[in-house]
């Protein structure tokens, strides 16, 4: 029987695309009390399911307390891994574990014939290392964003058919979308007029019911540069009243793209039209996610999936009020998600972002801001390019 024996950890990752490439009959999934205390094996199993793979398993629990015991732990693998499957074909994934644990499962089984030994890079996610050779397999695009976050305890929390029909209505737009980005780094660029206290709160109000049709009053929509006011009038069916308004009706859907919505949708439609070129798989617009075991829900504005890696993208405009407060929202979402491998940004249309640059580079997260949102709407190559580190060639 080919056998994959697994040392669980907090990166499931490298485990997961073992068992995708090595296509086991059978898997041995070691856990410590500490990974079982974090619902390891649980949420594993789960992302095998999510992966379509099914598969016999059993979970071989080290003892209390022996997870950094090298003589104990070189026992308790020959007892329970080896002598039982003695005569099995076996694959071991030696990247998670403490390190007496990877150490004592390769002497355990160093002298065993039919045994290869596996290992991740974990700055090189997408292949997997023959120990003893050092060759390096690919992997591809193995795991899906559903079975990432299953890995990690999280799943979906949003109805899917939701997420499409909004992306639907976003690539529906992506011309007036792109025409407001460009000029998002304008100084005087505005879509509504943010003096105006009286229009902001019945921005948020509106923005909260779900009707197709509501009237804008006079002086509330004052955009600012002449192209984006036209490409707005011309995509909603809007007038210009004496005053340099834009009159008419909108939806609340609409209100919240006007609001800052854009923003999302640029950048999702951005990165759809070079997936391919970047190597990005499950890109989604929106979705929420939430851990098994409670409902509290976080909005993901755009996310990906790149190298076996998850990408999530906050995006913020300078249009919403107390932007600082609300941009902090990433920093909490990955703190939630601090087991995961992720790459975090935050995209802020926002002059004044400096006490969020420091916050950013604390956290690890990226900060793309106004210009450079401009320069993606002009030439989207170049700053994609510097986004994934790929070479111009």
């Amino acid at each position: 029987m080919r056998t994959l024996i697994c040392l669980l950890s907090d990166q499931l990752v490298p485990n997961l695309l073992s068992c995708k490439i090595l296509n086991p009959e059978r898997i041995l999934l070691v856990e410590t009390e500490q990974m079982k205390k974090k619902e390891a094996s649980r949420n594993f199993l789960r992302a095998l399911g999510g992966m379509g793979i099914s598969i016999a398993r059993e979970i071989v629990e080290v003892p209390e307390g022996k997870d950094n015991d090298f003589p104990s732990l070189k026992t308790f693998f020959r007892e329970k891994l080896l002598v039982p499957n003695i005569g099995d074909t076996f694959f071991l994934n030696i990247t998670g574990g403490t390190k007496p644990m990877s150490i004592a499962l390769y002497e355990t089984f160093r002298d065993v014939s039919k045994a290869d030994f596996f290992y991740f890079d974990v700055n090189r996610p997408n292949e997997i290392i023959d120990f003893l050779t050092n060759r390096r397999i690919p992997v591809g695009h193995g795991i899906s964003m559903e079975a990432f976050l299953a890995g990690y305890g999280f799943e979906f929390a949003k109805d899917m058919q939701k997420v499409c029909c909004a992306e639907s209505f976003a690539a529906k737009r992506k011309k007036t979308t792109r025409i407001i980005a460009r000029h998002c780094d304008h100084p005087d660029f505005r879509i509504w007029d943010s003096g105006n206290k009286e229009a902001l709160a019945w921005r948020q109000k509106m923005m909260n019911f779900c009707k197709k049709e509501i009237e804008i009053p006079p002086e509330y929509l004052k955009p600012t540069i002449p192209e984006v006011r036209e490409a707005i009038a011309k995509q909603f069916r809007l007038q210009d009243d004496p005053n340099g308004c834009l009159v008419g009706t909108l939806s609340s859907w609409d209100i919240r793209y006007l609001d800052g919505g854009w923003l999302e949708e640029f950048i999702w439609g951005t990165l759809k039209k070079y997936s391919e070129k970047y190597g990005l798989n499950d890109l989604h617009l929106g979705i929420e996610v939430k851990p098994f075991d409670n409902n509290t829900r976080n909005e993901l504005d755009v996310s990906f999936m790149r190298n076996n890696m998850l990408y999530v993208m906050e995006c913020k405009t300078g249009f919403q009020e107390k932007m600082q407060e609300n941009a902090y929202k990433i920093f909490a979402v990955t703190q939630q998600l601090k087991a995961l491998r992720t790459k975090a940004y935050l995209i802020a249309n926002s002059a004044s972002l400096e006490k969020v640059r420091e916050r950013a580079k604390l956290h690890q997260t990226t900060l793309i801001d106004a210009d450079q949102i401009a320069q993606m709407a002009k030439d989207p190559e170049a700053v994609l390019n510097k986004l994934f580190q790929v070479s111009q060639k």
